[in-house]
């Protein structure tokens, strides 16, 4: 791995891309080949569903009421959010209110 990425990174300057040569469309066309209907976004999902599944097998107690069954699940999804590196998007409103805030606090 690391004689991997000493070729990569041969000849290039900080904050140029390290796999500069593959982009989604090389990508989809390979995972074609490997499997017909195969995308990133397709192995993506089943990535995700596969671990949630996972997750929820290994800690939920059948015997637990809805609070601590709606707990396992947000646990579990929070699980899969990491590994898919979700991040929750900041409000539409955002600047607006953040305008606001910032108002306030020089008052």
């Amino acid at each position: 791995v690391f004689k991997n990425l000493k070729i990569f990174i041969k000849d290039k300057e900080p904050g140029d891309d390290l796999f500069d040569r593959l982009n989604t469309s090389k990508m989809n066309e390979y995972l074609g080949t490997l499997m017909d209907g195969l995308t990133a976004k397709v192995f993506r999902t089943y990535n995700a569903s596969f671990t949630l599944q996972q997750q929820l097998k290994e800690q939920t107690d059948p015997k637990s009421d809805i609070h601590n069954l709606m707990l396992t699940y947000n646990r579990a999804n929070r699980a899969v959010a990491i590994l898919c590196n979700h991040q929750r998007a900041a409000p539409k409103t955002f600047d607006k209110q953040n305008g606001k805030h910032s108002k306030s606090k020089r008052s």
